[in-house]
């Protein structure tokens, strides 16, 4: 079996020289060695394909976050990857090489009903992150370290008033600096503008705010309110004072209690129109505030699963102009879109023979991760195994006949005790596709590949970098 480059057990790696980490030097140094010398890696082949993937056990620490690329620290054209966990943020070259690990101050939130903050990169390559605890949140920025070892550092932290708390992705502005970010909970829920230096541009309130944010080519920013069943839309949001434009109803309360921090994000469309999934169905909404339609799975189910209808994946644009979005249901869909409405297209779940009692609900996991595309037309999306927690890999490709599985790769490292939510696929330019689930990440690197698709909004977050922002490419 042929192995991948492993981590250099020699190197004192993974060390990030601020202040914070020096007080927990020794103890990470120790754990990152233990981490080099357990990268592991396995070869699959899959019907004409063959999967090789690497994986790195994060030493048990809890992450529900998706991993983010910068494909400008290039190491044989893959990239520089970040994951963070409750207790870290790590960078790895793509091939495995650790690079910095940062400590957090107040640690990564405990989100198990959708993805907590991920990874955002700015326009020089340093790192966005929302932090949250039961003593509040925040957002912190971080020097990469132009990619070199044990070069990284803490640039600062904004501690959200109030005992506010980060769920949301960072999203950042069309200067290439400006951070957006959501909060919940604590005594001023709503969105934060913070500029480079971290100090608060703006505050907007609003009634919790867990899903990320999206920002459109023309500077609009796209905010969706959990218990007022909303989504609004922000202008002037790099100027002191931000102001809002118009809000449409999206219906997100019906099953609050039941289903709490709903995470479904915007995406927006090359002419504008913001689709967004919520309790009722997937919301398309047009630039003025005016809903264009309401794509509801299951219209005519009177069995009494009205979760089946809920979209808590965010939805993604392919570039013959479908909308694919996981379902509650564990169904991946999707959706043809024109001006004279909306219809299904397709909608897909694992075969029978892909694992242990796949093939159709109840025994279906509901898909709370986005998908990602590839510029060939592969949609990517992950799954818990509804046996042992594992994460499945699915790739999907949208045929004129309909969805056809191309393959399936199940990353079982060991059996999980539960399900756990897996990540949203980022795919690097190379076509090596990395994704998490709660204790480690993996690497998939496929025989027959392609990199992420150059549409309107490919992957969650927009972009490689988890950027937010539809004027940025997707690297």
């Amino acid at each position: 079996m042929k192995q991948l480059k492993q981590l250099s057990r020699s190197k004192n790696t993974y060390v990030a020289s601020d202040p914070i980490a020096r007080l927990e030097c020794q103890t990470l140094r120790k754990h990152l060695i233990l981490l080099a010398a357990s990268l592991m890696f396995g070869i699959a082949p899959v019907g004409a394909q063959t999967l090789a993937y690497q994986w790195i056990p994060l030493d048990g620490e809890q992450m529900d976050s998706s991993p983010a690329l910068d494909k400008n620290l290039a190491v044989a054209d893959g990239g520089m990857v970040y994951i963070a966990t409750h207790a870290h943020l790590y960078q790895f070259q793509a091939d495995g090489e650790g690079i910095n690990v940062f400590p957090l101050q107040t640690g990564q939130s405990w989100e198990t009903d959708g993805q907590s903050s991920s990874p955002a990169l700015d326009l020089a390559g340093n790192i966005y992150l929302g932090t949250s605890t039961s003593s509040g949140g925040s957002l912190m920025k971080f020097y990469c370290g132009n990619g070199n070892v044990n070069s990284g550092s803490t640039l600062w932290t904004y501690t959200i008033p109030d005992g506010g708390m980060v769920y949301s992705t960072p999203t950042i502005g069309s200067d290439g600096f400006t951070a957006y970010v959501g909060t919940d909970d604590g005594g001023s829920p709503g969105v934060y503008g913070i500029n480079t230096g971290g100090a608060q541009i703006w505050f907007y309130p609003f009634d919790h705010v867990d899903s990320s944010l999206a920002i459109s080519s023309s500077g609009t920013l796209y905010c969706q309110t959990e218990h007022d069943n909303l989504l609004f839309a922000l202008t002037n949001i790099l100027s002191p004072s931000a102001s809002s434009k118009w809000f449409a109803p999206v219906q997100n309360d019906l099953y609050y209690y039941i289903y709490p921090h709903f995470t479904s994000s915007p995406a927006v469309d090359s002419d504008g129109t913001v689709y967004i999934g919520s309790e009722i169905g997937l919301c398309a909404i047009k630039t003025d505030g005016n809903v264009r339609w309401v794509f509801v799975p299951h219209k005519n189910d009177l069995s009494g699963y009205p979760q089946n209808r809920f979209f808590q994946s965010s939805p993604v644009i392919g570039l013959n102009g479908a909308i694919y979005i996981g379902g509650h249901d564990g169904m991946l869909y999707a959706i043809t879109n024109s001006t004279s409405g909306v219809g299904q297209k397709w909608s897909w779940f694992p075969s029978p023979t892909t694992g242990p009692n796949w093939g159709g609900s109840p025994t279906l996991q509901p898909i709370l991760a986005t998908p990602a595309i590839a510029q060939d037309g592969t949609i990517y999306v992950t799954l818990p195994d509804p046996v042992n927690g594992s994460t499945w890999l699915f790739a999907v490709k949208d045929t004129p006949t309909g969805p056809q599985q191309s393959w399936a790769l199940n990353l079982l490292v060991a059996a999980h005790p539960g399900v756990y939510t897996p990540s949203s696929p980022l795919i690097a330019p190379n076509g090596q596709i990395f994704v998490s689930d709660s204790i480690s990440l993996y690497s998939v690197t496929v025989s027959t590949h392609s990199p992420l698709a150059n549409s309107p909004w490919p992957m969650y977050h927009h972009d490689a970098k988890h950027r937010g922002y539809q004027g940025y490419g997707v690297y």
